[in-house]
């Protein structure tokens, strides 16, 4: 080899080994990986976040709907009572109404 290979080998050997130090850290995290889990955990919360608002919705939304349908099935009993009253009220009315007399 010659002297320009051996530099040229060195020298990507100490990149390497440069590389490979810095990126391997001391054990500390650094500013980066700090934000990058800081990221996460934010994005965590909201996931749970979201889907605790979404079963919280549901929730009522099912409420809400049970109690409309029990006022529409009091509704509808109470107009069935009013309709049946008004029929045999009108029942009533026509049998005792007298017919007018007709001439033969």
């Amino acid at each position: 080899m010659t002297v320009s290979v051996r530099r040229v080998l060195g020298g990507a050997l100490a990149l390497a080994l440069v590389s490979v130090t810095s990126l391997s850290g001391c054990g500390k995290k650094g500013s980066l990986e700090k934000a990058g889990a800081a990221a996460d955990k934010a994005i965590e919360k909201a996931k749970d976040s979201a889907a605790e608002t979404a079963k919280s919705y549901g929730a009522a939304a099912e409420k809400a709907m049970d109690k409309a349908v029990v006022a529409t099935k009091e509704a509808a009993d109470k107009a069935a009572t009013a309709t049946k009253d008004a029929a045999a009220s009108a029942a009533r009315a026509t049998s005792t109404a007298v017919a007018p007399a007709t001439k033969h």
